[in-house]
């Protein structure tokens, strides 16, 4: 009993020895080696120590010293496979390419299921090849943001602030669309639902970009409708941007990675989300339709390998992005699990978005009850994992009617004729901070929105950003009745704060009857310009100028494949 009590004091001397070495590391004050090689002297068989010794040397580049620390650690605890691993990934790093080799078969003898060592393996084997075929990988060196970047942010900040409709700061945040292609027909996304057009951003809109809006630019996303990776000029887009010392993100189906193009990533100061809608292979590739879940938990391994060996966690940022319908939400609490296991440690939970087609019945604002029982189950999960969660606000419990209700049912449904006050928990900042250009040079307001508020090929951004169509638009963001596509707007930061159900469920009589109308009217009145157009181009002999559709199903449409779909 003795001798239990002092192993709790020791303890709890050692780590309040320990735990300001771990602040001061965190800040940025000290790289930690002298302070943990001093308190590993005073505790010289602690664990939890040489696993912080050996990390802050492999941060440095002293691989040597942190493979001298695993292979102490290792004697401590000889069946720890993960220690073997990692002494395999800091012989990479110094180019013993054969010792790691073999570091990394003696665990699989042991235990040949091993990811990270089968992982290890694979990119041994690549290393070697690529010597004699290819040049080291680019990375941009940290760019500081400049005074007018800074400047301009924060003037953007105190113009949103006071909702000004003209505005003297350019956006400091921006959408820019590298493509429309992609590999995948999501049921979640209009592409699993017929043709469209697919094209990567076109080279002038691209150089106006680059002249008018990077030198305000602190934060760009290049996710559009499409798969980026995809995009021919990826490597283009992606190399400007962080030359200009802009934060950039963007959400990929991972289908596409490779050794090459993590490293890159996995170097780069990125943030990337992976996008994973099921834990099970029936589930995932149900509703991310043309995948592959094998292929994907492939690329999850090779990423977590290669974020092992250049040990990029507090450079490079992976997330997992999961689309929340009532077909994948009981395996939310696996998700969390496999974050984990592949060593990713957030999660960003969508509602989703609604595309008025027969898919909309899985939105979890149907099944309000079941949603907030397995959101509070993986938030269990993560607790005990040490994941970070980011989860939509809970469903309203009074779920509204089904989505082919009649009309009169749905009027029922709604028992007030005025909606609650301030039932908006947000104010979006996107129309006043981040537009959303596509590969055509058209603008949205944002990535929720298909309105055009303009376009790069005939003006200006600057005229765009303060044209009467922006106005009209920013002034009725903050109205209790935002456009149609705020209505339905899934984002955390936008009006509905990520939950656009319970939002819809405050609605009064009057409000419905409104967007219903509206709506009506804005298909209608497609319908007869469309009508109009081919009037006027009749009457003139001509055939109306439009795009035709070249994807269908993640692939290009052959002639074949046309003569099928029609």
């Amino acid at each position: 009993m003795q001798n239990e009590t002092d192993n709790i004091k020791s303890k709890n001397l050692f780590q309040e020895e320990l735990s300001p070495i771990l602040q001061l590391i965190k800040s940025q004050k000290t790289d930690g080696i002298q302070e943990l090689s001093l308190l590993l002297g005073k505790y010289p068989d602690n664990l939890e120590i040489m696993g912080h010794l050996w990390t802050a040397f492999a941060i440095k580049g002293e691989h040597q010293k942190a493979i001298s620390i695993l292979t102490r650690y290792k004697k401590l605890q000889p069946e720890n496979l993960e220690v073997q691993w990692r002494i395999g990934d800091r012989l990479i790093n110094l180019g013993k390419l054969d010792e790691a080799l073999e570091t990394y078969k003696e665990i699989l003898k042991e235990n040949p299921d091993c990811m990270d060592a089968k992982m290890g393996i694979r990119y041994v084997d690549y290393l070697k090849k690529r010597k004699h075929i290819q040049t080291e990988t680019y990375i941009p060196k940290k760019v500081k943001l400049s005074e007018r970047q800074e400047s301009n942010w924060e003037l953007n900040k105190k113009e949103f602030k006071k909702q000004k409709l003209k505005l003297k700061s350019f956006p400091p945040f921006l959408f820019l669309e590298g493509t429309t292609s992609c590999n995948y027909y999501c049921r979640t996304c209009s592409k699993g639902y017929g043709e469209y057009y697919a094209e990567d951003l076109q080279p002038d809109i691209f150089n106006k970009v680059r002249q008018e809006l990077m030198p305000t630019n602190v934060r760009i996303s290049i996710t559009g409708f499409g798969e980026p990776t995809l995009a021919k000029n990826f490597d283009e887009i992606l190399q400007m941007c962080l030359e200009n010392g802009s934060v950039v993100h963007f959400a990929t189906n991972a289908s596409l990675l490779n050794f090459n193009r993590i490293e890159q990533l996995t170097k780069y100061p990125v943030e990337v989300y992976l996008s994973i809608d099921g834990a099970s292979k029936e589930t995932f590739e149900e509703i991310r339709m043309g995948s592959n879940f094998e292929l994907v938990c492939e690329k999850l391994a090779m990423i977590k390998k290669l974020r092992d060996i250049y040990l990029s966690k507090d450079f490079s940022h992976f997330s997992f992005l999961f689309v929340a319908v009532n077909k994948n939400i009981s395996e939310l609490p696996d998700v969390v699990s496999m974050t984990h296991h592949y060593g990713i440690n957030f999660v960003l939970v969508l509602d989703y978005l609604f595309g008025y087609r027969d898919f909309d019945q899985q939105s979890l604002r149907y099944e309000p009850e079941k949603a907030n029982y397995y959101f509070k189950e993986a938030k269990k999960r993560a607790d005990e994992l040490g994941i970070v969660l980011n989860l939509p606000p809970e469903y309203n419990p009074e779920s509204p009617p089904p989505l082919k209700a009649s009309l009169w049912h749905k009027i029922l449904k709604t028992r007030r004729l005025f909606s609650e006050k301030k039932r908006f928990p947000n104010k979006c900042y996107s129309a006043w901070t981040e537009p959303y250009i596509r590969t055509d040079g058209s603008i949205a307001p944002c990535c929720v929105s298909a309105r055009c508020l303009g376009s790069l090929k005939n003006n200006s951004f600057e005229h765009i950003w303060n044209s009467w169509h922006y106005y009209l638009y920013r002034i009725r963001v903050q109205s209790s009745i935002p456009p149609l596509e705020c209505r339905k707007c899934h984002l955390k930061f936008g009006v509905n704060g990520g939950n656009p159900g319970n939002v819809i469920a405050k609605e009064g009589l009057l409000v419905k009857a409104f967007y219903f109308f509206e709506g009506r009217l804005h298909r209608y009145g497609e319908k007869l310009i469309r009508f109009l157009l081919r009037l006027l181009y009749k009457l003139k002999g001509q055939e109306i100028p439009e795009t035709k559709p070249n994807y269908y199903r993640g692939r290009p449409i052959s002639k074949e494949m046309k003569d099928n779909i029609h």
